[in-house]
């Protein structure tokens, strides 16, 4: 079963690296807002060139200044179409649109992102407000977006992707906890590096009972630091907590290929220093969200639960994957996946540090 874990390690890692950037810790840069007062609602949007490419006629991936102005109409008419707003089954509908260029420049300055400013208007005061988005581009920041939805006092967020398109906000407490189970599962799921470690935790030992104790450790400590940070009972820079989880992943792949096998009492302070490092990673995005106190309880215990069901899910699944294929591997293939997959992990470890150092 353990030579089926390496090989298992051997392809996650190396989807890590097809992936990359894509990360488990870290909310999607690209944020819109959305502010309802009364039946009117303002909406604030960066959206990628790279989803408005009909516009983009020189086809350089950028908009000029003067593409900008001309495509104003055509851009405004896109928008409405692709980033739907409604309450109850009735479509807003804009009243006006504003289509600038995401930084100040002169005549003939490019940019890779428009910033849309949209006031439009629903029959009346909504009750609850369903998003639908489909203005996902290809290339860094084309991809998720956070949209925040405030409504006097109540704030809420969400990620959309394109396999989460469509969002309800200003529902139950109960029905924001469920959203953001899934929305925690889902962000778990879709992060390589944060697989890429959990399975590095599994490789550095054998057996049910060292996996149940790494697993259970490393859940514990995740779970306690992302809840505490998130609330602001701890506040640390992400600048360093993000580059120190990537020296994590570099320290234990290290430590599995140098081939270094301490008791299982010093192995599981490790597990829990790392988890406490992880859960910190999680925290920073969502402790800058501006959501109000209720929100945030509701958004932190549902997307808490998610994530950590999502990582149980994931190694329970890998632990019964290894369990039915056995060592139904060749011979040569087993002895090779073990260095190969910590070293592969430890050089997407020292990639991933490096860029979130030069990233800040």
């Amino acid at each position: 079963m353990r030579a089926c874990l390496r090989l298992l390690a051997l392809a996650l890692a190396a989807w890590g690296f097809a992936l990359f950037p894509a990360e488990a810790h870290m909310l999607p840069d690209r944020t819109v807002t959305l502010n309802v007062v009364n039946a009117e609602v303002y909406t604030a949007a960066s959206i990628p060139v790279s989803a408005l490419t009909r516009w983009d006629t020189d086809r350089d991936g950028r908009l000029s200044s003067g593409e900008v102005s001309r495509g104003q109409p055509g851009i405004a008419s896109d928008f409405a179409a692709r980033f739907r707003i409604s309450s109850g089954g009735r479509a807003a509908q804009p009243v006006g649109t504003l289509i600038l260029a995401s930084e100040a420049g002169g005549a003939g300055h490019a940019v890779d992102h428009v910033i849309i400013l949209q006031r439009s208007r629903l029959p009346a005061a909504p009750e609850t407000l369903a998003v639908e988005v489909d203005l996902f581009g290809s290339g860094p920041g084309g991809g998720d977006m956070t949209l925040t939805a405030a409504r006097g006092q109540v704030s809420e967020a969400a990620v959309f992707s394109p396999l989460t398109r469509r969002h309800v906000f200003f529902r139950s407490p109960v029905r924001v906890f469920l959203d953001n189970v899934v929305a925690g599962a889902a962000h778990i799921l879709r992060g390589p590096d944060h697989l890429v470690f959990l399975l590095t935790l599994l490789l550095a030992g054998a057996g049910w009972r060292y996996w149940a104790s790494v697993t259970a450790a490393f859940t514990l400590a995740h779970s306690l630091s992302l809840s505490a940070a998130a609330l602001g009972v701890v506040r640390l820079d992400p600048g360093l907590v993000e580059p120190a989880i990537g020296a994590s992943l570099v320290m234990m792949a290290g430590l599995n290929l140098a081939g270094w096998t301490p008791p299982i009492g010093l192995r599981l302070v490790l597990v829990v220093g790392c988890g406490l490092l992880h859960g910190l990673g999680f925290a920073s995005g969502l402790g800058a969200l501006p959501l109000d106190a209720s929100t945030r309880l509701s958004t932190l215990a549902g997307f808490n639960l998610g994530v950590e069901a999502g990582q149980l899910v994931f190694l329970g699944g890998v632990l019964f994957a290894g369990h039915l294929l056995g060592r139904r591997a060749p011979p040569a293939l087993r002895a090779a996946a073990t260095p190969a997959a910590a070293g592969l992990a430890l050089v997407f470890g020292l990639v991933l540090t490096v860029e979130r150092l030069v990233s800040g």
